[in-house]
Formats: structure tokens, C-alpha cells, sequence
């Protein structure tokens, strides 16, 4: 649209402000339209009419330039967490160093503390529960995503000679590392076909992408080596949307200094790996102010508190998730649990179903 065109409205309902008002302006005393005697109207007429006048201003400048500004400021990393967080317990607390009691290969993880306010503000609950926070880097890497490497792998592998002799592996299981020397320098299919540069690369890098799971050292730049570019690129826009896989949650990096930052990398929260430690523990995290104090506290109370022994360094509050953040996450959370579910058919069955449906079609 023509920018006059677009100021004209604005412009006529300047030029009618004369019209609406019963008075004008003449030197510095206040008349009425027609006359030529001055009438006293006082201070409060004029300021009536200079803010009407103003008014009428700002109105023609936010029409004309409307159509130029966004709808809604674009959401940013930083936008999802509280600069200052509270300093009692909420759920949406953020931590560093919370023990993961054997479960990860690491011995400490961040977590985000999702019991109910309520609970934690009348002292109604003798434990804070949390779900650990992972690097996506880490996450792509572990155990939950074995079967994804494996789909991916899979059509390549069955076009090997020797691939029939090796049972698959389960949905969370890695192949033996034996298993896969029938992978070592072949550079042709069972039916004689020469595998291309890239089909062999892509055996080369799941090979190793196994040898480093099996250490505990897998990570998504194994997972690049064997992935299609593509294929790679929409899994991660999708974790990071929260349309992957319902037992994660995406958070992102607060872009903080890593002294400072309660995300550091791109994160995922684990919905199936609950864990809880007892309140007092984590009072006495949030107010003691040194690591030789929280020594001398463990030492001191490690055998009526035994998971203390998991507790060697001091739990840190970095941060809090904002409310309407931490809504979303633990709807998720509750859902994937609140699912009745049931049985399912087997492929065989469904395909006999389906041929009924189609006999009728």
C-alpha cells in the first residue's frame, strides 16, 4: 500500500481536531471559533487540548508505521529462564550436581525439580524429586537412541554377505564388536555389487560409533558419520520441537558464560528417570556457603542420611524454568504417564484385518 495512501485517514482526523474542539488557540489565550474576544479557560482547557492534540499525533505515527512492525517479539534462548531465581524451593529449580546414583556414566547431573509447589511451601513432602538434564550431544548417544542408529544402518548391513548369520540386536542392545568383522574391508554386497565411497564410510562410522558406545564415549558426531544429512538435520529439529519422542523435553542453552549458566548446551529433560533426595539434604545445599562446610555436614550425617554417599560435592541452584516454560513441560511429563494403553496386534494380524477390510471395499 502507497504510504499517503496509507496516512491519508490519519491526516483528515488531525485536520477535524479544530472542528471537535469549541475552541482555538490565538496567540496564547484560548478563543471560541468565531469570536474575537479572548476567554479565560484557565490551564486545565489548554492542557485538555495540547494531550487531545498530542493524542490525535501519536495516533497518525502508530497507524503509518503499523503495517511495518511485528506482531509479537520473536522468542529468544534467554527468554525461558529467570535471571534471579527464588530462594526457596519451586518446582522449576534448576540445579547443578545432582547424583544420578549409577544410572549415567556421569556421577552428576543437572535436574529440574518438578514437585508441586504446594508440597514444597507447607512442608508437606520429605523429598524433592528432579529429572536429569542431558546435552542433546550426550542424549543422541545413549542407550535411548540405539534403535534409531540401528534402523539406520539396518537396509545397508542386510546387503552384506554374513548379515544373516548375526542375530539383531535388541531395541536398546548393541552388537558384540565381533560382530560386526564381517564389515571389516568389504567393499562389495552379497551379490557382487562394488558398495560405493559412501556406503563404505557410512559402515566405517557405524562401526565406530558401537566401539564408542560399548566405552561410554558415544555422540552425535558418531551418529553424523552414518545418518543421511538430511535425515539427521529434521531429527533434530524435531527434538527440538517436542515432536520426536514424548519422553524427553527440549531446553535450550541460556547463552550464559559457562561459570554462569545453568544450560550450557542445547538439553533434554528425561521424563522416564525420576529421582528424589531427601529435603533437608537439598536445605542445607541451598544455604551453606562452602564446599568444606557441606564436607564436614556429609561426614557428619552420612549414616542416618546414606545417600549422602552419592553426595561427595554440593548441589548448586543455577536457575529456574519461567511458569509458563515449566507448564509445558510438566503437562508432557504427566501425559506420557497417564496413558492407558493396550495391547497391540502383530504384524500378521493386522495384515489379515486389513485384507478383510479391503474384501468389502
Amino acid at each position: 500500500m502507497d504510504p499517503s495512501c496509507r496516512a491519508e485517514p490519519a491526516i483528515k482526523y488531525l485536520s477535524a481536531e479544530r472542528t471537535q474542539n469549541q475552541y482555538e488557540l490565538r496567540g496564547k489565550r484560548w478563543v471560541s471559533p468565531g469570536s474575537t474576544q479572548p476567554m479565560a479557560l484557565g490551564n486545565l482547557y489548554q492542557d485538555i487540548l495540547i494531550c487531545r492534540c498530542i493524542g490525535r499525533v501519536c495516533y497518525a505515527i502508530l497507524y503509518f508505521i503499523g503495517d511495518f512492525m511485528p506482531a509479537s517479539i520473536p522468542l529468544i534462548e534467554s527468554d525461558f529462564y529467570k535471571s534471579f531465581p527464588d530462594p526457596d524451593h519451586l518446582p522449576g529449580d534448576i540445579w547443578n550436581g545432582l547424583p544420578t546414583f549409577g544410572i549415567f556414566s556421569e556421577r552428576f547431573l543437572r535436574g529440574i525439580v518438578i514437585t508441586p509447589a504446594c508440597d514444597l511451601a507447607n512442608e508437606k513432602c520429605e523429598s524433592i524429586t528432579y529429572l536429569p538434564i542431558v546435552s542433546i550431544d550426550s542424549y543422541l548417544g545413549s542407550m535411548a537412541f540405539r534403535y534409531d542408529c540401528w534402523l539406520e544402518i539396518k537396509p545397508l548391513l542386510s546387503r552384506l554377505a554374513g548379515y544373516k548369520d548375526i542375530p539383531e540386536p535388541g531395541r536398546f542392545e548393541l552388537w558384540p564388536v565381533e560382530f560386526l568383522d564381517f564389515t571389516q574391508g568389504i567393499s562389495r554386497d552379497m551379490k557382487g555389487k562394488s558398495l560405493s565411497v559412501e556406503e563404505i564410510e557410512k559402515i566405517d562410522g557405524y562401526r565406530e560409533y558401537v566401539l564408542s558406545a560399548h566405552a561410554g564415549t558415544a555422540k552425535a558426531h558418531h551418529l553424523s558419520k552414518f545418518f543421511k544429512a538430511d535425515k539427521f538435520k529434521i531429527i533434530l529439529s524435531r527434538l527440538v520441537g517436542n515432536s520426536l519422542k514424548a519422553d524427553v523435553h527440549f531446553l535450550p542453552s541460556d547463552g550464559l558464560d559457562r561459570d554462569y549458566s545453568a544450560i550450557e548446551k542445547h538439553s533434554l529433560v528425561l521424563f522416564r528417570y525420576p529421582m528424589s533426595l531427601p529435603i533437608e539434604c537439598m536445605n542445607r545445599a541451598k544455604n551453606m556457603l562452602d564446599e568444606r562446610e557441606w564436607a564436614g555436614y556429609v561426614e557428619k550425617n552420612r549414616k542416618c542420611l546414606p545417600v549422602l554417599s552419592h553426595m561427595p560435592i554440593r548441589p548448586i541452584k543455577l536457575s529456574s524454568l519461567k511458569g509458563e516454560f515449566f507448564s509445558d513441560l510438566i503437562s508432557r511429563y504427566l501425559n506420557m504417564y497417564i496413558r492407558l494403553g493396550s495391547p497391540d496386534f502383530e504384524d500378521g494380524r493386522i495384515c489379515k484385518i486389513v485384507d478383510e477390510i479391503m474384501e468389502g471395499v
